[in-house]
C-alpha cells in the first residue's frame, strides 16, 4: 500500500512528517492541504489531494469539490477526483481504514474518475433528493474560507445565512457553528476589549447552534457544535485578567468549558479535538484551584 502522507513530506516540502502533524493538530494539517489544492505546482496540488483522500475527513469535501471543478484536465484533476470518490464512498467516520482508502483511491486513479464524480462535483453522491439550494452552496463557500482561515469571509457568508429565513434547520445550525469559529479566529489578533466582545458573541451564537441541531442531529455535527461552544468558553476565560476575583470567574468558566467538551465526547467519543481541549481544561482547573486555596503575594495578603 502506498502511504501518501509519508511520500508527500518531500513533495510538499514539509519540515516535519505529515502523520505527526496529523496526530498533533488535524485541523491545521487539513487547512494546509486545502491551501495546496490552489498551488501553482501541479505535483503539490496532486499530492495534497491524495493526502486528503487518505485522511478521509469529509469536512474538506466542499473545498476539494471547488478545486476539482476549477482544475484543468490532467493528473491534478484525476487525483482530486480519486480523492473525492474515496471520501464520498468511504469517509473516515464510516469506520474505513487508511489502507482501505488508499487502495480504493489508487484503483480510482488508475481506472479513471467515475462519471458520478464529474456530474456532481459540487454535491453529494447521486440520490433522489432535490439539488442543493443556493444556501447550501453558500455554506460550502463558507467551509472553503474556513479551511483557508479567512475568518472575515467566513463571518460575512455566515451572517447572510444566519439572517436568511429560507435556510434549512441543518444549514442554520451549521452556519452558526461556523460563525462562532470565525468570531474566535478574528479575536486572536484583537485587543483585550475586542477579544472579550468577540468571544462573548461566540459563546451565544454557539449556544444557538447547539439548540438548532437538536438532540436528533447527526452526532458528529452536534458533537462539533458542543466542542466549539467549549472553545468559546475556554478562550473567553483566557481573556479575563488574573486578579483574585478574575481567577474565580476563570475557574467557573473553565468548569463550563469542561462540561461542554465532556458533552461533545459523550455524543461522539471519537472527537479528538474535544478530548485534547478537555485535558487542557482539567490542567487549568487544577491551577485555578491551587491559586484559590493557596494565594500568594498580594493575593495572599488579601486573604489574611
Amino acid at each position: 500500500m502506498r502511504d501518501y502522507l509519508n511520500e508527500s513530506q518531500k513533495w510538499l516540502g514539509s519540515p516535519r512528517p505529515l502523520k505527526v502533524m496529523l496526530a498533533e493538530d488535524p485541523s491545521a494539517l487539513l487547512s494546509t492541504l486545502v491551501k495546496y489544492l490552489s498551488h501553482s505546482d501541479i505535483y503539490k496540488r496532486k499530492y495534497a489531494a491524495f493526502c486528503l483522500g487518505q485522511i478521509g475527513d469529509d469536512i474538506v469535501l466542499p473545498a476539494l469539490q471547488t478545486a476539482f471543478t476549477r482544475e484543468p484536465d490532467g493528473g491534478g484533476k484525476e487525483a482530486m477526483g480519486a480523492a473525492l470518490a474515496t471520501i464520498k464512498k468511504m469517509p473516515a467516520k464510516s469506520g474505513s481504514t487508511e489502507e482501505q482508502r488508499c487502495t480504493y483511491q489508487d484503483e480510482i486513479y488508475q481506472k479513471g474518475i467515475p462519471e458520478w464524480v464529474t456530474q456532481v462535483a459540487g454535491g453529494p453522491m447521486p440520490t433522489d433528493e432535490e439539488p442543493s439550494s443556493p444556501e447550501d452552496a453558500l455554506l460550502e463557500e463558507a467551509y472553503v474560507a474556513y479551511f483557508s482561515r479567512e475568518w472575515q469571509q467566513v463571518h460575512k457568508i455566515c451572517e447572510k445565512l444566519v439572517n436568511s429565513r429560507s435556510v434549512s434547520q441543518v444549514v442554520a445550525a451549521a452556519s452558526r457553528k461556523l460563525m462562532a469559529e470565525s468570531l474566535l479566529g478574528m479575536s486572536i489578533s484583537g485587543d483585550d476589549s475586542t477579544k472579550q466582545r468577540l468571544r462573548s458573541a461566540a459563546i451565544e451564537i454557539s449556544k444557538e447552534s447547539i439548540a438548532m441541531y437538536g438532540i436528533n442531529a447527526d452526532p458528529v455535527a452536534l458533537s462539533e457544535a458542543w466542542r466549539v461552544h467549549g472553545s468559546a468558553l475556554s478562550m473567553f476565560c483566557n481573556s479575563i485578567e488574573a486578579t483574585i476575583y478574575g481567577i474565580k470567574r476563570k475557574a467557573a468558566l473553565n468548569d463550563q468549558a469542561m462540561a461542554a467538551y465532556q458533552r461533545a465526547l459523550q455524543i461522539n467519543p471519537k472527537n479528538d479535538d474535544a478530548q485534547k481541549h478537555l485535558e487542557k481544561c482539567r490542567e487549568k482547573g487544577r491551577e485555578y484551584a491551587e491559586a484559590l486555596v493557596k494565594p500568594k503575594g498580594f493575593f495572599g495578603r488579601l486573604f489574611s
